[in-house]
């Protein structure tokens, strides 16, 4: 009988923690209201804010809006006195004066800018050089292909195609793996071995023939957008870029589009298809073409010194050792031509996320047992440079367990029919984050319809990719893309309010089960709840 009592004593203690943890959840749920995520995400992406662009006014009075509603709910700055971490960058564009000469011999013909050649992508430093030239086929460099073996291209100027081989045989495995890369991580691992071989500046040919150069000067509209069509282009956010000051040792070489003319020139052909056969013997072909031949290049490139910040803050837990970082990127695209990108789903949605859950946090009442820090991150769009500097300077960064990252959940997508649709990505081997996800999105009756991607190597897509260099395990939201990413047209009527806030809800739910102890970190866990 004292047994039995025992027992039943300790089902209703257990019972009892049950039902209170559940309620500490339901409080924090209850905490993140449509008003405060309708308001909160509508002023980060209205007109006030100008796009937010790294460096500007609009993106420093969205990080001062940020601050004081950390401060608001109760959130301590993660060190000193104040929430603001100063992050210094480089912001650099092309000059005015770029030229090119081919030198053949005693001969030297002067290049056209704007006909014979473009510059595509300034190096952060100018250049001048006369070197010669190395045909390399696609520039690639990887585990697929090797396009630099056996050439030296060491201060030297190289001649690389655009694209990839074999891209118009879909079914053939090196298209299938390039496609998957997408052309952004094409191109940066183009940049990566042109640096790593030491290339100083890459000549680029387009062999397909259904792209027209889009820098001829009689085009009767340059740009055909929903909100805009002229003959002169919008100026592009891209136009500049920037970097982190110690990360200039890793100089990256300029990049000339070049015409077919040009490329004729150089390679004394008529016939450029053969280019694309990009074996061992077509290398020597066109070493042979391009012998005796050198580039005379003049590339200026204007810069400035340019100050901004991350904002960031923590809820100490009992033990302060251990770390969860909750991240959001909310510089976005600024203004320029009389528009204004406002950002509403890119990112102001995912700030929205970390602030709504640091307020549900503070709601529950109760101190986590984990240290929790909300990070918004200043200049992603243009190399993740907030979250670098965070993950370089942190003093504590191997107390960080895991990252939660945000960017983009408040859209449908077009397949998304019932407006319940997202994405959760994560470092494949913690199978366990996606057992608690799921769990939670059941019990909780949210009814979101998750798509759960694992990747071995997360090192693309957002300030994910500065956590997972770390060796920091990665976890992130994301509601695909849609006709308004990166437009002017991006604007917070057009946001699905229930599906983002239900995202939030969920990311609170498994936040706070980490922060209070669920081990989400076992490795090789795929556990048979899936």
């Amino acid at each position: 009988m004292k047994n039995i009592k025992i027992t039943l004593f300790s089902l209703s203690v257990l019972l009892s923690a049950i039902a209170q943890g559940q309620n500490v959840k339901l409080a924090g749920l209850k905490a993140i209201d449509s008003a405060s995520v309708r308001s909160t995400l509508s002023f980060l992406a209205s007109d006030w804010m100008e796009g937010r662009e790294v460096g500007r006014k609009g993106a420093y009075m969205a990080s001062e809006y940020i601050a004081n509603l950390f401060d608001i709910y109760g959130l301590k700055p993660l060190s000193g006195n104040s929430f603001f971490q100063p992050v210094q960058l480089i912001e650099f564009k092309a000059g005015k004066n770029q030229e090119m000469q081919l030198i053949e011999g005693s001969r030297k013909i002067l290049l056209k800018d704007g006909t014979d050649f473009k510059l595509a992508s300034p190096s952060q430093l100018g250049l001048k050089t006369t070197s010669e030239i190395v045909f390399v086929g696609y520039g690639l460099q990887d585990e697929t292909r090797n396009d630099y073996k056996e050439l030296d291209v060491k201060g030297k100027i190289i001649l690389r195609l655009s694209g990839f081989p074999q891209s118009e045989d879909k079914a053939s495995k090196m298209c299938m793996h390039y496609t998957s890369l997408g052309p952004r991580k094409i191109a940066k691992q183009k940049e990566s071995a042109a640096v790593r071989n030491g290339a100083v500046a890459v000549l680029e040919l387009n062999l397909n023939s259904n792209v027209k150069i889009n820098w001829a000067n009689n085009n009767p509209a340059h740009t055909n957008l929903p909100y805009y069509e002229g003959e002169k282009p919008l100026p592009s956010y891209y136009e500049t870029k920037v970097q982190i000051p110690a990360l200039f040792k890793e100089l990256a070489p300029p990049v000339f589009r070049i015409s077919e003319r040009m490329a004729k020139h150089l390679l004394n052909t008529r016939e450029l298809k053969s280019l694309e056969k990009t074996d061992a013997k077509s290398h020597k072909q066109w070493k042979s073409a391009l012998k005796g031949k050198k580039m005379q290049i003049v590339s200026s490139t204007e810069s400035e010194l340019i100050n901004c910040r991350n904002v960031l803050g923590k809820i100490e837990g009992k033990n302060p050792n251990d770390i969860l970082v909750v991240g959001a990127h909310y510089d976005h695209l600024g203004t320029r031509g009389g528009y204004i990108w406002n950002g509403a789903d890119d990112n102001a949605s995912g700030v929205t996320a970390i602030l709504s859950i640091a307020k549900a946090f503070q709601a529950t009442g109760q101190k986590p047992e984990k240290t929790v820090v909300f990070a918004a991150w200043t200049g992603e769009e243009k190399g993740l440079n907030g979250s670098k500097h965070f993950v370089k300077n942190f003093t504590e960064i191997n107390q960080v367990q895991l990252y939660l990252n945000f960017d983009m959940i408040g859209r449908n997508s077009s397949w998304d029919t019932e407006g319940n649709k997202c994405m959760m990505l994560y470092t494949k081997a913690f199978g366990r984050l996606e057992v608690n996800d799921k769990l939670n999105n059941k019990n909780f009756r949210l009814k979101l319809d998750i798509a759960y991607s694992r990747v071995e190597n997360p090192n693309s897509g957002s300030d994910n990719v500065s956590f997972h260099n770390a060796g920091i395990p990665i976890y992130w939201y994301h509601t695909w893309g849609h006709p308004d990413y990166h437009k002017a047209t991006d604007h917070a009527e057009k946001i699905n309010w229930t599906k983002m806030r239900k995202i939030i809800k969920l990311s609170f739910l498994n936040s706070w089960d980490y922060a209070n102890g669920v081990d989400f970190l076992k490795k090789g866990e795929l556990s048979e709840e899936l």
